[in-house]
């Protein structure tokens, strides 16, 4: 994690630098930072899949299941998920 911290700072413009390092703290069970990892990741390059639905996950975990489908939404809105599509099924059946 450490590497890939320093790398991140060498390479601000890097989302696939980001996208490692938020998936070691995912990993890691460090959610928080894991989101705010992916959260810059996604600024760089907000249609990278991987990355959002790194961010929604490490959000649902953490509780925060309004910000999680949010970022649902916001993806999809910029592109196509099959994943996303899945994981709104599950969450429907659940519901209803």
């Amino acid at each position: 994690m450490q590497i890939l911290s320093e790398l991140a700072v060498e390479e601000p413009e890097s989302p696939a630098i980001l996208a490692v390092l938020g998936d070691v703290c995912w990993e890691m069970r460090l959610l928080d930072e894991a989101a705010t990892v992916f959260k810059r990741a996604i600024a760089l390059a907000p249609k990278l899949e991987a990355v959002s639905l790194g961010l929604f996950h490490c959000l649902w975990d953490s509780g925060k299941r309004e910000e999680a489908l949010d970022e649902a939404k916001r993806f999809m809105s910029v592109a196509d998920s099959d994943d996303y599509r899945k994981i709104a099924k599950e969450i429907n059946e659940k519901l209803g």
